[in-house]
């Protein structure tokens, strides 16, 4: 089955291959469609296993955008996040609190610090900090974040919810279990009590 899957990941890899050479030839190199397809091709890599294809594909796409549009733009920041998370999925922790950090500085500056895909990025935050073993910045973030849900979105929303549980755990992970359990329990009764409405 793995081989059946990798022949068609490779025939795929090439199809797509092929298909950016003929774009390049009729759109010019740095159409979007193009570097839309040089960042289906990192993702084929990826699930390839090969890490180093992977990356050198998605730091070209990155660079191809930054290029075309600036590094403010928020299509070249999005490639930086996913170039983000392959660090993280490779476990070179450092890189990617690096990128991170300048994903979540663009959109805190572009979108506002209230906006989903800000939160969207200190949620990446908490997580490399999580595995670092960084504590007190988890909860810090982890706070910051439900207290922006609770003020924007109520405090029985469920991604207000989902923050608190989030924090619960980052609580216990810290080992500071009688703040989990309350907070667990808030959480837990919450939910709880807004799915009896429905």
């Amino acid at each position: 089955m793995v081989s059946v899957l990798g022949g068609l990941l490779y025939r795929n890899e090439w199809s797509s291959i092929s298909g950016i050479l003929i774009k390049k030839e009729v759109l010019g190199e740095n159409h979007p469609d193009i570097l839309v397809l040089i960042q289906d091709i990192a993702a084929l890599y990826d699930q390839l296993g090969d890490y180093q294809k992977t990356l050198e594909f998605s730091w070209s796409a990155y660079n191809e955008l930054k290029e075309l549009y600036g590094d403010k733009h928020i299509e070249t920041i999005d490639v930086l996040r996913n170039l983000a998370a392959y660090y993280y999925k490779y476990n070179d922790f450092h890189k990617a609190l690096e990128l991170w950090l300048s994903v979540y500085e663009a959109k805190k500056n572009q979108l506002g610090m209230h906006h989903p895909d800000t939160l969207d990025a200190l949620n990446d935050l908490t997580q490399v900090y999580d595995v670092l073993g960084n504590y007190d910045q988890v909860l810090e973030i982890a706070e910051h974040i439900y207290e922006i849900y609770k003020e924007t979105l109520g405090d029985k929303h469920p991604e207000t919810l989902l923050s608190l549980s989030h924090l619960s755990i980052y609580y216990s992970r810290k080992g500071n279990y009688i703040d989990a359990l309350k907070i667990s329990r808030i959480a837990y009764d919450a939910m709880n009590e807004e799915m009896g409405k429905t």
